[in-house]
Formats: structure tokens, C-alpha cells, sequence
């Protein structure tokens, strides 16, 4: 699974390049991919100024918004509710 972030990673720089701008990352669960020393190092990569919007999904709140805290990084959480977006 490491490797495939690799890669996803690879294809996000390729496509920054090629494009003059950064994409939109999407890093769909990678709790459930990944262990929590992996995930902080991902996190702490992608997180760096230059890499643009990026997208994190994940079931469990409290995990992600401890790993976001500790990254000292700006976030903001759109939570999904029966079909509905809201803001926290």
C-alpha cells in the first residue's frame, strides 16, 4: 500500500508539472490502507505549502483531526450527515 501512495504521489507531481499548477489530491481512507506512523509521514509531506487543495476522507473524526492537530497544519472538516454537508 505504501507503494501505491507512491505512486499516486508520482502522478500528482507529474501532472504539477505538466500542468504549471497543482491538482487536487484525493487521499480516499488511507487510514484503513496505511499504519499511523505512515499516514503522519504522508500527511506531513502533503501537507507542505505548494501542494494545493487536497481532499481527506476517512470514517473516524477524532483520528484524522488528532493527526491534523499534531501536523500544526491549517484544515477545515466538511462532515456528511443523511445526505447533507455541513461545516464544523
Amino acid at each position: 500500500k505504501t507503494f501505491l501512495m507512491a505512486l499516486r504521489l508520482a502522478q500528482y507531481a507529474y501532472i504539477k508539472e505538466h500542468a504549471g499548477f497543482p491538482p487536487l489530491l484525493l487521499l480516499d481512507d488511507i487510514f484503513d490502507k496505511l499504519d499511523d506512523n505512515r499516514v503522519g509521514s504522508l500527511l506531513a509531506e502533503v501537507l507542505k505549502p505548494g501542494y494545493g487543495q487536497i481532499f481527506i476522507t476517512h470514517t473516524n473524526l477524532y483520528m484524522l483531526e488528532w493527526l491534523l492537530e499534531n501536523i500544526k497544519s491549517e484544515y477545515r472538516v466538511i462532515k456528511l450527515k443523511e445526505g447533507a454537508l455541513y461545516e464544523s
